[in-house]
């Protein structure tokens, strides 16, 4: 049973490489990368490895989008998604971002190819990093990870999380959901967790299997994304209450650095005794990953600095971004205005 990745990326090299290496060796036949800003030196490496797919999402690219480019990045995605599935020749099809890593044991051929026939969605749960001590400069996949706990389990968690549950939901700094293997051929209208069109019986779960997502890969970048969210969304303060609460205290941290990092790290770094509360309820797992080794087997000779330094100096200005934010919400709306009268619609 033959399967690939698709994800849309912007991200530094560092993290692209070693997402592909990941997804190379836990057996995908190909990686599709859909590159939302141009990285010429990136793109020259990875065009070196077979299987790699690079389409770049430039003007021309969306030009022949019927609507244009979409300002939200989650609607770039769908997008981007549904275009890969519907020219895909492999079985099934994961989609997932650049900082969410399959889970390195067992074999995931084999676990498709166990599912029925008339599973179309095969869900994977996910996990999400967070530290047990202060972060390792040198490796930006450093700590453990954190499960989401059910609902049942919420008031038990909340009062181990203390001041900082209300950034929380099931636990999590992001999503608590799954993400998807989708069986293609099967005409599904995509979504970025799910597809529109199955049914519950059509959905199951990849069990045994799960997603390491580094929300926040470095504190500055987790910082700096909050930022963007509140330079170019101004409806943010209608967000669940989870991330609105994380946009609030980053806002009201803004004017001081050390702020960021202290509201960083008390979200992300567990106390002993915060870490061995979620342990004895069985949400904390230390993950399975060989990040250096799939780089060595799938980029034999290529030197990728890993440490916290080397990937904040990729770091886009989001204060420069800020106009782009707010013209380019505008300009997508404008275009795509245009298009559907052009069309009729």
């Amino acid at each position: 049973m033959r399967w690939s990745v698709v994800a849309t990326v912007s991200e530094p090299a560092p993290l692209i490489i070693s997402f592909v290496a990941a997804s190379f060796a836990r057996g995908a036949a190909e990686v599709h990368l859909y590159l939302d800003t141009p990285q010429p030196a990136l793109e020259a490496v990875l065009a070196r490895v077979p299987g790699c797919v690079l389409i770049r999402c430039d003007a021309a690219y969306w030009r022949a989008a019927p609507e244009g480019r979409p300002w939200a990045p989650s609607d770039r995605q769908r997008y981007n998604l549904q275009r890969a599935y519907d020219a895909s020749a492999v079985g099934w099809l994961l989609h997932i971002d650049s900082d969410e890593f399959l889970s390195a044991s067992g074999d995931v051929a084999l676990a498709l190819a166990a599912l029925p026939t008339s599973c179309l969605v095969a869900q994977v749960a996910v996990a999400e990093r967070v530290y047990l001590a202060a972060p390792d400069p040198e490796n930006i996949f450093d700590g453990v990870f954190r499960r989401p706990n059910p609902p049942r389990l919420q008031a038990q968690v909340d009062a181990i999380d203390g001041a900082v549950a209300q950034f929380l939901r099931q636990g999590m700094t992001s999503y608590p959901s799954s993400k998807a293997f989708f069986r293609t051929g099967r005409g599904l209208q995509e979504d970025v967790h799910s597809a529109r069109n199955v049914s519950v019986a059509e959905v199951g779960t990849l069990q045994g299997w799960r997603l390491f997502h580094f929300d926040g890969l470095t504190m500055q970048s987790w910082i700096s994304k909050k930022q963007r969210t509140l330079a170019q969304q101004p409806g943010w303060q209608a967000f669940a209450p989870a991330r609105r609460a994380q946009l609030a205290a980053i806002a009201a941290a803004d004017a001081t650095q050390g702020g960021l990092e202290a509201l960083y790290l008390s979200i992300k770094q567990l106390s002993p005794e915060r870490a061995a509360a979620l342990r004895a309820l069985d949400l904390i797992t230390p993950g399975d990953l060989d990040l250096r080794g799939d780089l060595a087997r799938v980029f034999p000779g290529l030197a990728v600095d890993l440490s916290v330094a080397g990937y904040d100096g990729h770091a886009v200005s989001y204060v420069a971004r800020r106009a782009e934010g707010w013209l380019g919400r505008i300009g997508a709306g404008l275009r795509r205005r245009i298009r559907r009268l052009r069309r009729g619609v």
